[in-house]
């Protein structure tokens, strides 16, 4: 890990005294790296309490205590293999002289988690304090001190079945063809796991063994593919559009939603489509470019 010298002061470790992020399950327990068995109908509740040290904070940058306004401020990531694509802040709270110790409390809706979710807290300088030391922080939403909860909701192994089969004779008119997914894009109400099986040609045993090993170059390629072709059926069906997903969260239709929303931000179905035929490029690299894959060879 490289060291940052940041050209201000920032906030000392042990000036905030932050307790691990729970959540409430039936009792409320730390919150690990996996949720196992997590259900996208249901909310996440979670909860933490940040105690800060404003004063001796306020001492070492030299501003007075009275003049030194920080932000305690939460924020919800999700979606992406590494860097969140969507983050929005959930909740914030002036850090003042009198006013240092906070309770945070939050209710999130599982539709909006996609695989993984992170809950980054940031301590911020909310205002110019006008005085202090040569080396005080003197912007205005400068972060002075962070921290990045990171939690998986869905298994790191690929979300599909995947088997080697000869293609020469199981499947001799693709005999050439490196994988088939087997599924139908008329039943896209149906939940997504145990609707799709996956097949790799054996006859390429260098593909196979890649596969096998987790090579990320080879499951990169052919996840991406995978999701490309389920995006292009369900946006080919003409009931996508109407088809509740609230009140089927794990439904392929579900499931597509929300690749969309983390590929696609702030597009509606039809800007969508439009890009996939005007736009094939563009619309490729945003679907292949979601999600993180490992797998397995059934």
């Amino acid at each position: 890990m490289t060291a940052i010298a940041y050209p201000y002061l920032r906030i000392d470790p042990a000036e905030v005294m932050a307790d691990p992020w729970t959540i409430d399950d039936g009792g409320w327990r730390v919150i690990g790296e996996y949720l196992p068995d997590w259900d996208y109908a249901s909310e996440l509740r979670v909860r933490r309490r940040v105690r800060v040290d404003h004063a001796n904070i306020a001492k070492r940058f030299g501003i007075p205590p009275g003049d030194l306004r920080l932000a305690l401020v939460v924020t919800f990531g999700t979606g992406g293999a590494r860097e969140d694509r969507l983050r929005r802040r959930v909740w914030a709270q002036d850090v003042v002289a009198d006013e240092t110790d906070f309770e945070i409390d939050l209710l999130l809706d599982g539709l909006d988690i996609a695989q993984r979710f992170s809950l980054r807290t940031d301590i911020l300088l909310a205002s110019p304090a006008g005085v202090g030391s040569p080396l005080a922080p003197k912007q205005p939403g400068l972060r002075l001190w962070d921290e990045m909860l990171r939690v998986r909701t869905e298994p790191d192994e690929a979300r599909f079945p995947i088997e080697a089969l000869a293609f020469s004779q199981h499947f001799p008119d693709h005999r050439n063809a490196p994988w088939i997914l087997e599924w139908t894009p008329a039943q896209i109400e149906e939940d997504f796991e145990g609707a799709f099986r996956l097949f790799i040609n054996d006859d390429f045993r260098d593909f196979v063994s890649k596969v096998s090993l987790g090579d990320a170059t080879i499951l990169k390629l052919l996840m991406g593919g995978v999701r490309l072709q389920i995006v292009r059926g369900v946006l080919g069906n003409e009931e996508f559009d109407a088809v509740p997903t609230e009140e089927s969260p794990l439904s392929i239709a579900a499931a597509v939603r929300r690749w969309l929303a983390l590929a696609f931000p702030g597009e509606d179905i039809a800007a969508v489509r439009e890009l996939a035929v005007y736009s094939p490029a563009k619309f490729e690299a945003g679907i292949s470019g979601v999600g993180e894959e490992a797998a397995a060879i059934a």
